[in-house]
């Protein structure tokens, strides 16, 4: 018989979110023991291809096997396609799933042991930027044998050691300069007419005004509005770069914008940074 699971009460639900490669029991043993995990839904973040040395078989194997148990265990199950190899694209993806489901009111908790050393990465810094309850499952010991891999994944978990990691306040910038840093992350850069006229017609506050329709010496006070409140802190924090280019200042976002953007959860789909 299948576990029912409720929510807590008021409609608050249980979710994990599970980044997965050669992993099993790391991902659904904390689930199957008396006494451990219960939840509403599981996210499960795998790459369609598979990225490291194993097979498509393999891949797929993994990511069914560990979809069964969870579900056997009355968890309902979303895989989220995910580029496991772009840590931008991990940080993206647990970011925005958290987000989301964190503004329905719902308690999250991500798991970082289900993937190899670069997704745990990304998993954490994700997790410990949007206040999801991060943890890490130990394992007993290593698969040896090709039938205790197809059975565990690359490492048995029997009574499972939960560690929850202490969240670093990792501190983002504000609503309005994370609405910019995503729009540069995906235009790479822009110009300062654009930058305003992105403002505006986000509805920021201070930028309500048509900067096209100002005189001379309110668009000045945009200027200031914009450089003393959003893109002045953004420089200064290292996440753009701004440079003067004709009448017009361009702005450029960093690789560290990048990750900044991506960690905001408004990044659906992330592109890998490209280091030359």
């Amino acid at each position: 018989m299948i576990p029912k699971i409720t929510t807590l009460g008021g409609g608050i639900e249980i979710i994990h979110v599970i980044p997965l490669e050669t992993e099993i029991d790391r991902a659904v043993r904390p689930f199957e023991v008396e006494g451990g995990f219960k939840a509403n839904k599981a996210y499960i973040l795998t790459a369609a291809v598979p990225l490291g040395t194993e097979t498509i078989e393999e891949a797929q194997h993994y990511l069914n096997e560990t979809r069964r148990r969870l579900e056997a265990q009355g968890i309902t199950v979303e895989v989220v396609e995910t580029n496991t190899v772009s840590i931008l694209d991990i940080i993206s993806k647990v970011s925005r799933i958290v987000k989301k489901e964190q503004e329905k009111g719902n308690i999250v908790y991500v798991n970082m042991s289900a993937g190899g050393p670069f997704v745990s990465v990304g998993t954490a810094l994700a997790s410990m930027v949007q206040g999801a309850r991060l943890y890490y499952v130990r394992a007993a010991g290593l698969s040896l044998t090709e039938r205790e891999r197809s059975v565990h994944g690359n490492a048995i978990v029997t009574e499972p050691q939960i560690h929850f990691l202490e969240n670093f306040n990792i501190q983002l910038p504000d609503k309005r300069g994370q609405l910019l840093l995503v729009e540069l992350y995906k235009r790479e850069e822009m110009r300062t007419s654009e930058v305003l006229n992105f403002l505006h017609e986000k509805g920021i506050e201070g930028f309500e005004d048509d900067p096209e329709k100002l005189r001379r010496n309110e668009k000045i006070g945009m200027l200031m509005r914009l450089n003393k409140g959003i893109s002045g802190k953004l420089e200064d924090a290292g996440y753009i770069l701004k440079e003067k280019r004709g009448r017009q200042n361009i702005y450029k976002i960093t690789d560290s914008g990048k990750y900044v953007a991506c960690a905001s959860g408004l990044v659906e789909n992330a592109r890998s940074i490209s280091y030359n």
